[in-house]
């Protein structure tokens, strides 16, 4: 397996724990109560957005095809959630150690991607053969 197939892997798998804090856990790890079905249904909906990005890097850790616009989409997800936050934090104020734990994850991870990419064979290969290349 290539790194950057390692990579979406841990990416993948990384992802669905925090999901669950999304859509399931809230008030465990959050402190949120949920008090309407509205409120409910946009935590379940980022949940599902958060599941649906896991699953796409996971096939495309087995599935060289998809390689490449996974580490893209890795990279655009993670670094508009830790800018997203970042922007927060400086607006709003702090939130709690988990969502600062999340930025910095989210921040690193973004960064990862960027160097696998960079790194990358497939990206190499299509740059080689101008196929793919924006």
């Amino acid at each position: 397996m290539k790194k950057e197939n390692i990579f979406l892997l841990a990416a993948s798998l990384g992802i669905f724990p925090v999901a669950l804090t999304y859509g399931l856990f809230q008030h465990m790890f959050f402190g949120i109560e949920l008090n309407t079905i509205e409120m409910t249904n946009i935590f379940r909906a980022t949940m599902g957005l958060y599941m649906a990005m896991g699953a796409f890097w996971l096939v495309a850790a087995f599935n060289t095809k998809y390689t490449l616009s996974a580490l893209h989409s890795v990279i655009v997800f993670m670094s508009g959630l830790a800018i997203a936050r970042i922007v927060s934090m400086l607006v709003d104020g702090t939130p709690n150690i988990i969502l600062i734990g999340y930025t910095v994850i989210e921040a690193v991870i973004a960064f990862s991607g960027y160097i696998a990419l960079k790194g990358s064979s497939v990206a190499n290969t299509q740059q080689r053969s101008k196929v793919g290349v924006y």
